[in-house]
């Protein structure tokens, strides 16, 4: 299990566009799609140890998933997690859903 506390946007910028498993705590999984991994300047606070940044996961159709503490599954970064996934409505066709983590 990678430690969340050493992640930083670089280590997942090169798999933008790769599968990530989400598995939740009971066992469900979820295919989705990196999309976006992005820093976050301004949610950067001064003491932090790293930049702020996010990752947004796209789901296909259809997605009854909401929000939920998840661990991303990745063929080359492993297992990460859990961590609290933010479901944000879609306006994308024939995407249903997308997931949003946050490192501050």
């Amino acid at each position: 299990m990678t430690d969340i506390r050493t992640l930083s946007c670089d280590v997942f910028t090169p798999h933008v566009g790769s599968t990530v498993t989400l598995i939740t705590g009971d066992g469900q999984s979820l295919e989705t799609t990196l999309r976006i991994a992005r820093i976050n300047p301004n949610g950067t606070f001064s003491n932090a140890p790293r930049e702020a940044f996010s990752l947004l996961l796209y789901a296909p159709e259809p997605c009854a998933w909401n929000s939920c503490d998840a661990t991303l599954n990745h063929p080359q970064l492993g297992s990460i997690g859990p961590l609290h996934m933010v479901r944000i409505v879609s306006d994308e066709p024939g995407i249903s859903a997308v997931f949003q983590a946050s490192f501050n």
